[in-house]
């Protein structure tokens, strides 16, 4: 949001849906009438749960912007989505029929469910358990059924129903600020650049391919991040 010139050009190509991530505070009327114009944008509103958790993380006063946000989108009948990081901290109150009620009544369609993946080491206490990640997927199952009306994803739990992760190309693979190809998000190291190499060539790359082997030849998927739980085998490949 910070460069609505990029989401300007993601505007000129109808035929691919651009989620669009935001916290919401740069949603002026301005961006409310690109993506009324444009339907092939989403916005995803990133909030942690309650205005106490999302303010705790984002800053004081964002969840009720965050709210208003919402609000002028329903307005405009405008598709969009919510994206919720999981904690230990909240994954009881995120993964609730409660919950789940509110943000549709609120005009809500879409919901990510984001697995927390610690920066820093003081931050491993939000990291879920095998127990917390069991209950989320168990969760979200019934919240997809009862919530049929709405598009309801896990990242990265739903990979399991998709054969693994789906990181390296194998789904996607994450450009960072400087253009460097990486794995994934969570998986945050890069060996080509896309300033020098092409998406085709990254995608052939020997970096790549050893990337989509470890994680192919990972123990079943048990919830978390495969390449994160194996980030010194992957570093080892720079």
């Amino acid at each position: 949001m910070t460069r609505p010139d990029v989401v300007q050009a993601a505007s000129g190509f109808p035929n691919i849906i651009f989620p669009v991530f935001t916290n919401g505070t740069m949603m002026n009327d301005e961006y409310l009438g690109l993506f009324d114009l444009h339907r092939n944008l989403i916005p995803v509103i990133s909030i942690e749960g309650d205005a106490d958790a999302t303010d705790r993380r984002r800053g004081g006063g964002v969840y009720t912007q965050a709210e208003a946000v919402m609000a002028r989108l329903k307005e405009r009948n405008i598709l969009f989505g919510i994206s919720v990081t999981v904690t230990r901290e909240n994954v009881h109150i995120v993964t609730s029929g409660e919950f789940l009620s509110e943000q549709r009544d609120k005009g809500c369609g879409i919901v990510f469910f984001v697995e927390y993946v610690p920066v820093t080491e003081d931050t491993k206490e939000l990291v879920l358990h095998s127990h917390d990640t069991c209950m989320l997927e168990e969760n979200v199952a019934a919240l997809k059924k009862r919530f049929s009306d709405m598009i309801i994803i896990s990242f990265p739990g739903d990979e399991e129903a998709m054969g693994g992760c789906l990181a390296s190309g194998q789904g996607f693979f994450h450009i960072n600020p400087q253009g460097g190809a990486e794995p994934c998000p969570f998986s945050p190291f890069s060996r080509h650049n896309l300033k020098d190499a092409s998406i085709a060539e990254v995608l052939r790359s020997t970096f790549f391919r050893e990337l989509r082997e470890i994680a192919v030849n990972a123990e079943p998927h048990q919830g978390g991040c495969v390449l994160f739980d194996r980030k010194e085998q992957v570093r080892s490949l720079l």
